[in-house]
């Protein structure tokens, strides 16, 4: 899968990390950048605990995006379609 790439926005900056998805659905979900950095520096400053940050330190919410609002961000309506077509083959019974 995905998971663990980076989400590039228009201008070729990294803004999240593809935190996982569901294909039944043709959704994803991401970290915003800011967060993983947040966990990388808590590791690195803290060699000697658990590799775990305290859990609710990620301080992420998920949001959910539809097409409309990412045509906003430029998803084209070309990229809509080529993504509904592929949903609906990769769902079709076999």
């Amino acid at each position: 899968g995905s998971s663990g790439s980076p989400v590039i926005d228009r201008t070729g900056s990294c803004i999240a990390v593809n935190a996982g998805g569901a294909t039944e659905a043709a959704s994803a979900y991401y970290f915003p950048l800011d967060r993983v950095v947040y966990v990388l520096d808590w590791l690195r400053a803290n060699p000697d605990k658990p590799p775990l940050p305290p859990r609710g330190t990620l301080l992420t919410k998920f949001l959910f995006q539809p097409f409309d609002m990412l045509r906003k961000l430029g998803f084209t309506e070309e990229q809509e379609q080529r993504v509904l077509r592929e949903h609906s083959a990769a769902s079709a019974p076999s």
